[in-house]
């Protein structure tokens, strides 16, 4: 038998259809984004989240057009990435990429545009230029869940010391589900470094750093962060060029790097607790260090830290723990070296 649709029940079949596929792909979309979180760190625990940083949810109202529109008054251009989730291209969005002009205003831009992004996940994407860029802080909390910062270009931070309010180069802080990826290099050229606050459920993988004045990367308040991959370099008379350094945070893995520095490899400060360090090459540097400690009246101890197999090479330093000689009492419990391979290392 033959039957036959008018115009509006088409209409509505098509809609019906449209919703459905629509419903499917957020829902792959979703199911994928947590086996990619839970592949690397604990499961999210929801109490962590922002209401608005929360999973996101189908709504027709908020889909953008893609290829161009406004996100609260900021212009963007967005492009479709293999994952279905929206890619925020800073060269699309006024960066010259000529290695000369400061781009900081367009990748402030980028960033603005791509954390309110309100359709599942987006990527901040570096293409393959250089960029010089000023500092910039990439602050949350974001509608975007989670947010990708994906470098592949090189990233140069301005020498004008007049630009810097602050030893930061890059600030990225009160974000929930931040990944950074990217074969990428940041280069501070002795000026500046990456700072990263108050972050939830963070995966660094495959950072590439070189060149800082001071801290290559800060890791303060955050809370299970995990950074693999990384390549931290500075020449070995620089001072203070930790690798990463850590306080006031709870559940940090680093793993499968390779730090030389003048300072500390990775050093490990007050209020923080429940770490791992494993498979890391350290050299040259001060090694691995826990501290130093006791600097001020208010801070908690250090607990609960485990550094496994690792290899430290000239070094001034190997494995340690280290203290300001100070009245004020201070606490380290539960610290593991283990399987440390040590070479040409001045004080073990």
């Amino acid at each position: 038998m033959t039957r036959n649709f008018s115009l509006i029940q088409i209409l509505l079949l098509v809609f019906a259809w449209e919703c459905c596929a629509r419903a499917a792909a957020i829902f792959i979309d979703t199911i994928n984004t947590q086996i990619l979180l839970n592949g690397i760190v604990p499961k999210v625990n929801e109490q962590f989240l922002r209401p608005a940083e929360a999973p996101w949810h189908l709504g027709f109202s908020t889909l953008p057009n893609i290829g161009g529109g406004t996100v609260n008054d900021i212009k963007v251009n967005v492009d479709l990435n293999e994952n279905g989730g929206l890619v925020f291209d800073v060269t699309k969005h006024g960066a010259k990429a000529d290695g000369e002009t400061d781009d900081a205003q367009a990748f402030m831009t980028t960033w603005i545009a791509a954390c309110r992004n309100t359709v599942g996940p987006a990527k901040f994407l570096i293409p393959q230029d250089i960029f010089l860029v000023g500092p910039v802080t990439f602050a949350g909390p974001c509608k975007s869940f989670p947010i990708t910062l994906e470098n592949q270009g090189t990233v140069k931070a301005t020498t004008d010391i007049s630009a810097y309010s602050s030893s930061e180069w890059f600030s990225i802080e009160d974000v929930t589900g931040f990944i950074l990826t990217g074969s990428g290099v940041f280069d501070g050229q002795g000026v500046s470094s990456i700072k990263f606050s108050r972050l939830n459920h963070t995966i660094i993988d495959g950072l590439t750093s070189i060149n800082s004045m001071g801290f290559h990367t800060s890791v303060f308040y955050c809370y299970n962060f995990t950074a693999t991959n990384m390549k931290i370099t500075a020449p070995h008379n620089s001072p203070n060029t930790d690798g990463m350094h850590l306080s006031t945070s709870k559940l940090v893995t680093i793993s499968n790097s390779i730090i030389g520095t003048g300072d500390d490899c990775v050093s490990i400060g007050h209020s923080t607790e429940n770490i791992i360090i494993t498979n890391v090459t350290c050299g040259p540097g001060h090694g691995l260090s826990v501290g130093s400690l006791g600097k001020y009246s208010k801070e908690k101890g250090v607990y609960d830290v485990l550094v496994k197999n690792c290899t430290i090479f000239n070094a001034t330093n190997g494995a340690r723990i280290k203290t300001f000689a100070s009245p004020i009492p201070g606490l380290a419990s539960r610290i593991v070296f283990e399987d440390i391979v040590m070479y040409n290392v001045k004080i073990l």
